[in-house]
């Protein structure tokens, strides 16, 4: 029996905004609030940013498929800058020391959050970076996503842009 390419891809793809084992805030749910102070000193609450798009990554230096991601938001997504969104990384099991190399690499467009005790991380999810989400002006979850590849970005953009309607 011969199965076509087609349905599988087409089932990869629905899959991207499934619930998977680890979720915890899932697409359609109300975004978990986020309070935290940026690497820079910036103190920032998800409640406080109603009526804005905030785009929230999970991450983690030793994942090579967040440290893509990141690259590929800061070149995609967030130059130039779009107004309405918010970018807020997050650097899970990540200290601000350790998130100093990455901070003063360059002048990044993205706030840059330090979560070492996974306090942030874990009202989203259980495992598994990154996890990207894009939480709407009325503070819902419009996209969630596992994993990162170069393809995916498009699927960010176009949840980013649709929430910036």
């Amino acid at each position: 029996m011969r199965l076509s390419a087609i349905p599988a891809v087409l089932f990869l793809s629905a899959s991207i905004n499934w619930a998977h084992e680890g979720d915890v805030a899932r697409l359609g749910d109300h975004a978990p609030c986020v309070r935290c102070t940026t690497t820079d000193g910036i103190a920032l609450s998800t409640n406080g940013l109603h009526g804005q798009v905030v785009l929230l990554i999970f991450f983690s230096l030793q994942s090579e498929p967040s440290m893509r991601e990141l690259e590929f938001v800061e070149r995609d997504l967030c130059s130039p800058v779009r107004p309405g969104l918010v970018t807020i990384v997050v650097g899970r099991d990540q200290g601000e020391k350790q998130l100093a190399d990455l901070t003063a690499a360059k002048h990044r467009i993205f706030r840059i959050v330090a979560d070492p005790k996974r306090q942030l991380y874990d009202q989203y999810a259980t495992e598994d970076v990154p996890r990207t989400y894009v939480i709407g002006k009325d503070g819902v979850i419009k996209y969630a996503s596992i994993g990162f590849d170069e393809w995916e970005i498009d699927r960010i953009k176009a949840a980013a842009e649709a929430a910036l309607r």
